[in-house]
């Protein structure tokens, strides 16, 4: 399970960094098949500032969670999950903001949840372990 995880965070990470420098260099969104239009619902004129939050918050964030899990990093649940919710949030209010639902959106939000399920199993996982792991009587 945590290769298939750290396969979804790299995959996550890397189409995130492709979408984000796009619109980062050309945030008129042209290169993406998307028109500036498409924001007339939200405080952006152009997708410069969205491309360096997809860039940073999705993209490169997805990248260190999955490396710090493929190196058993103590952390890698708590950061996990908050990869998820990040991830689940940035799908939620760019539906909200822009008002429509694609099926690439819904694919990346269900990774978002799985994400944060994820990392609430590896967390519960590793609690047991230390709980099992203590000497009776010491608590």
């Amino acid at each position: 399970m945590i290769f298939s995880v750290i396969a979804l965070l790299v995959i996550n990470g890397i189409s995130a960094i492709a979408g984000g420098y796009n619109l980062v260099f050309y945030p008129d969104g042209q290169t993406l098949g998307m028109d500036t239009q498409m924001l007339s619902r939200t405080p952006f004129t152009d997708f410069l500032l969205p491309g360096i939050i997809l860039l940073t918050v999705n993209g490169i964030s997805s990248l260190i969670v999955a490396a710090l899990m493929a190196t058993n990093n103590k952390y890698y649940p708590v950061l996990l999950i908050c990869q998820g919710v990040a991830s689940a949030v940035w799908i939620l209010i760019q539906i909200w903001l822009i008002a429509v639902v694609s099926w690439l959106q819904l694919f990346y939000g269900a990774i978002g949840v799985s994400f944060l399920v994820a990392g609430l199993f590896f967390y519960d996982k590793r609690n047991a372990i230390k709980q099992f792991a203590r000497k009776p009587g010491s608590n």
